[in-house]
């Protein structure tokens, strides 16, 4: 039986998917199995996911029997998964080498029920990064995950199988923030998601991806907050003014227009002046890291 269930739902991923499955193959722990969903792709993904699978049986190719990401990860992770922990990896990420021997490690000598690394973010190239995330010395908390999310993505989530079937899995009719609704739910029910301290994740932002479709985002962010105020949390100004602040940015980057991204700044503005005009924790600036290759 594999260690680790890698799940990668995948749609239209041919120009970033061979680097992905790529940093897979590069794990210096060799225990996986990767459960590939495609979501219907119509380019050459199809073509480049059989050719994997028929060089490599640890890749598994499968056909979500759902709707978009979050039924195709639920998919994977209770009818397809036979690892003791799942990992989840988006097709347009890159993992480094050492995460699943890190993760390894982690769970071998901890009781947790999930981990996280820490993120570097890249807009072309990895050896470009100036920006990477920070980790928590404590516990994940209901209240960092409506501040700032040190998880940053999916990617950069593993959790014992037991704990997200017990969970009930993500919400399939959310598509941003189904993760941040998904770890609201667990750490609520008891679970404990902690930190490592290590460079695990190198994350492509997009200006097509999910996360540049930034009204969906504000609804769906504002259904987390919906549902984790009936769990008795409530995310106060100063997280809320952040999070303005990076959606303000990301309209810049996705090329949304000046307009919008002044709108949301003056809403982050009126929410916490002080919190909007610092720096967010979860963007420290850092050199190039030379350890990808």
């Amino acid at each position: 039986m594999p260690y680790f269930s890698i799940i990668v739902p995948c749609y239209n991923s041919e120009a970033t998917l061979t680097a992905t499955l790529d940093s897979l193959v590069a794990q210096t722990f060799q225990n996986w199995e990767a459960i590939i969903i495609d979501n219907g792709s119509t380019d050459r993904s199809p073509t480049l996911l059989r050719d994997r699978a028929a060089r490599d049986p640890r890749f598994i190719v499968v056909s979500n029997p759902g709707q978009g990401p979050s039924a195709a990860r639920n998919h994977a992770a209770f009818a397809v998964a036979r690892g003791r922990i799942i990992a989840f990896c988006d097709a347009d990420d890159i993992w480094s080498s050492e995460k699943l021997s890190q993760l390894h490690r982690f769970y071998l000598n901890n009781s947790a029920e999930g981990a996280y690394g820490q993120v570097a973010f890249f807009d072309a190239c990895p050896r470009d990064v100036r920006r990477h995330s920070t980790v928590r010395r404590d516990p994940l908390t209901v209240s960092a995950l409506l501040r700032d999310n040190p998880v940053c993505t999916l990617s950069n989530l593993s959790l014992r199988r037991d704990a997200f079937v017990a969970t009930g899995g993500f919400d399939e009719e959310m598509i941003q923030n189904a993760d941040l609704d998904f770890l609201v739910r667990m750490i609520d029910a008891g679970a404990r998601i902690q930190g490592i301290d290590a460079l695990q994740v190198w994350y492509r932002r997009s200006r097509t991806g999910l996360t540049s479709d930034l009204v969906a985002e504000c609804r769906s962010r504002a259904q987390v907050l919906a549902s984790a105020e009936r769990l008795g949390y409530r995310a106060c100004a100063r997280a809320e003014a952040r999070h303005l602040r990076r959606l303000a940015e990301r309209a810049l980057r996705v090329g949304a227009g000046p307009v919008h991204a002044i709108r949301l700044g003056l809403a982050g503005l009126a929410r916490n002046p002080a919190a909007f005009v610092s720096p967010p924790a979860r963007a420290r600036r850092s050199a190039p890291n030379p350890a990808y290759a």
